[in-house]
């Protein structure tokens, strides 16, 4: 490594720092309970009957779901609720309107949620309206459909899940191809499972050394994508204090990678 390079290492590593970013939180509300009641030719028709399994996960924005607060739909960032066969695939209910209250825990104790979908009943589409009361612990499914009314109801509760954001990113650990620097559009142009700005091991032999810093070289002030670690369209400094941040190191970690 002659002295320039060696230079430019030192110096590139202060640009870097500000891409690492403190910890914080997700939180999963998980679904759980079963099909109480049913009403035969309805639940018949809905492929679902006394027993069925409720399941599902709200995914709620960390900083509507704390302790003491009410998050509405605009909080939740996923939801996905099935009641036996009721809501798999295209058939998934559609969240609508939706207020839960916490308690001191951070544990939904109080507020309603709904849901609306779709089911072929063989003599026609009937729009089902699914409801969830927090504090009653109760589900109900209803339909206009042949004036049916009620079909089904249940049990439920929920369990607060939180999800590790190690990087504050929006992306949750498991998912994440840079566990521990803030990357939100998870770039990863060589398509290794590490993105971009947690991986300057540009030969793919998982650690960050010589050889990287060489073909490094070759690219400087080039719009080479894989040595743009930082995304803003050509390799430089930055890119380089990137890549003495990760020197000697693996790339990641990533929570796609094997």
């Amino acid at each position: 490594m002659n002295q320039k390079m060696k230079t430019l290492l030192r110096v590139g590593a202060a640009c870097s720092a500000a891409l690492w970013s403190t910890a914080a939180v997700a939180v999963n509300f998980n679904v759980d309970g079963q099909v109480t009641t049913c009403s035969a030719i309805a639940c018949g028709a809905a492929g679902i009957a006394v027993g069925d399994p409720i399941t599902g996960f709200f995914t709620v924005d960390d900083a509507a779901a704390g302790p003491n607060s009410t998050f509405t739909e605009a909080d939740v960032t996923e939801v996905n609720v099935q009641i036996g066969e009721l809501g798999g695939g295209d058939g998934a209910p559609e969240l609508g309107a939706a207020a839960l209250t916490t308690d001191a825990d951070g544990e939904i104790i109080s507020g309603t949620a709904g849901f609306t979908t779709q089911v072929d009943t063989g003599f026609g589409i009937a729009n089902v309206e699914l409801s969830l009361d927090a504090a009653a612990q109760t589900w109900q499914a209803t339909t206009t459909f042949l004036g049916l009314g009620t079909i089904a109801t249940g049990t439920l509760t929920f369990m607060r899940d939180e999800i590790a954001d190690s990087d504050g990113d929006g992306v949750a650990d498991d998912a994440d191809n840079c566990i521990e620097v803030a990357n939100a559009d998870q770039r990863d142009t060589d398509g290794d499972l590490y993105g971009n700005l947690c991986d300057a091991d540009l030969n793919n032999d998982l650690t960050v050394n010589v050889l990287d810093l060489g073909i490094f070289r070759t690219v400087f002030f080039s719009d080479n994508a894989d040595a743009d670690f930082n995304g803003d369209g050509v390799v430089n400094i930055s890119d380089l204090g990137i890549l003495r941040a990760l020197f000697f190191r693996a790339p990641g970690p990533s929570g796609t990678a094997p």
